[in-house]
């Protein structure tokens, strides 16, 4: 009885150092750190409510109809966004409103799940090269910029051998005034070109 037991606590034990290490291995990769100064830029590929908090509730959430709790409080397919802050609840951005002008809110993390698919990045790279960058917006990819050799590149999906027509969005090196960043789409064969 006694082995038993000792047998168990050991595998018990052997369970939790194996899952410590595949978590400590998945943790050495995460988003750069974003701010105003130092943010990402996104094309919305679809109507997204914000709200005035980062706690998100829905008594607080902007709609896309003029009786917005938060006025304008809705970013729209093709707004041209930036992303000030990730976190696994939330997304700080600033988007543009009616009338001109720019606000800053927050927006329910899963409403970028198409990009982000996790709160970190399953790879980070230095881009082996120049490649087209893509946006979504009304059912097509539209060109968005390039990448240049040694781009940091965080690839946003599970990626490691795409297909050449599949699209993957990555968000990469873009210095441009405060804008850090850009997060795009590439195809699978561009991926593989520029991916380390």
């Amino acid at each position: 009885m006694k082995k038993k037991l000792v047998r168990i606590v050991s595998l018990v034990l052997c369970l939790v150092a194996i899952s410590a290490l595949c978590v400590n291995a998945y943790a050495a990769y995460s988003y750069p750190s974003l701010s105003e100064s130092n943010y990402c830029e996104f094309i919305a590929d679809d109507d997204i409510p914000v709200y005035q908090y980062s706690t998100c509730r829905d008594n607080e959430r902007g709609t896309c109809s003029p009786n917005a709790h938060y006025n304008s409080a809705c970013i729209y397919a093709g707004d041209d966004c930036r992303i000030y802050k990730i976190t696994s609840k939330y997304i700080k951005v600033n988007y543009p409103i009616d009338g001109g002008g720019r606000r800053t809110g927050y927006i329910r993390r899963e409403a970028l799940d198409n990009y982000l698919e996790l709160d970190q990045p399953y790879y980070v790279f230095k881009s082996r090269g120049k490649v087209t960058t893509h946006y979504f917006v009304g059912g097509w990819f539209k060109e968005y910029g390039y990448t240049e050799k040694n781009d940091t590149i965080y690839c946003c999906k599970k990626a490691k051998n795409p297909r050449a027509d599949e699209w993957i969005p990555i968000m990469y090196t873009a210095k441009s005034g405060n804008r850090g960043y850009k997060l795009g789409w590439v195809t699978g064969s561009d991926y593989l070109k520029i991916k380390s």
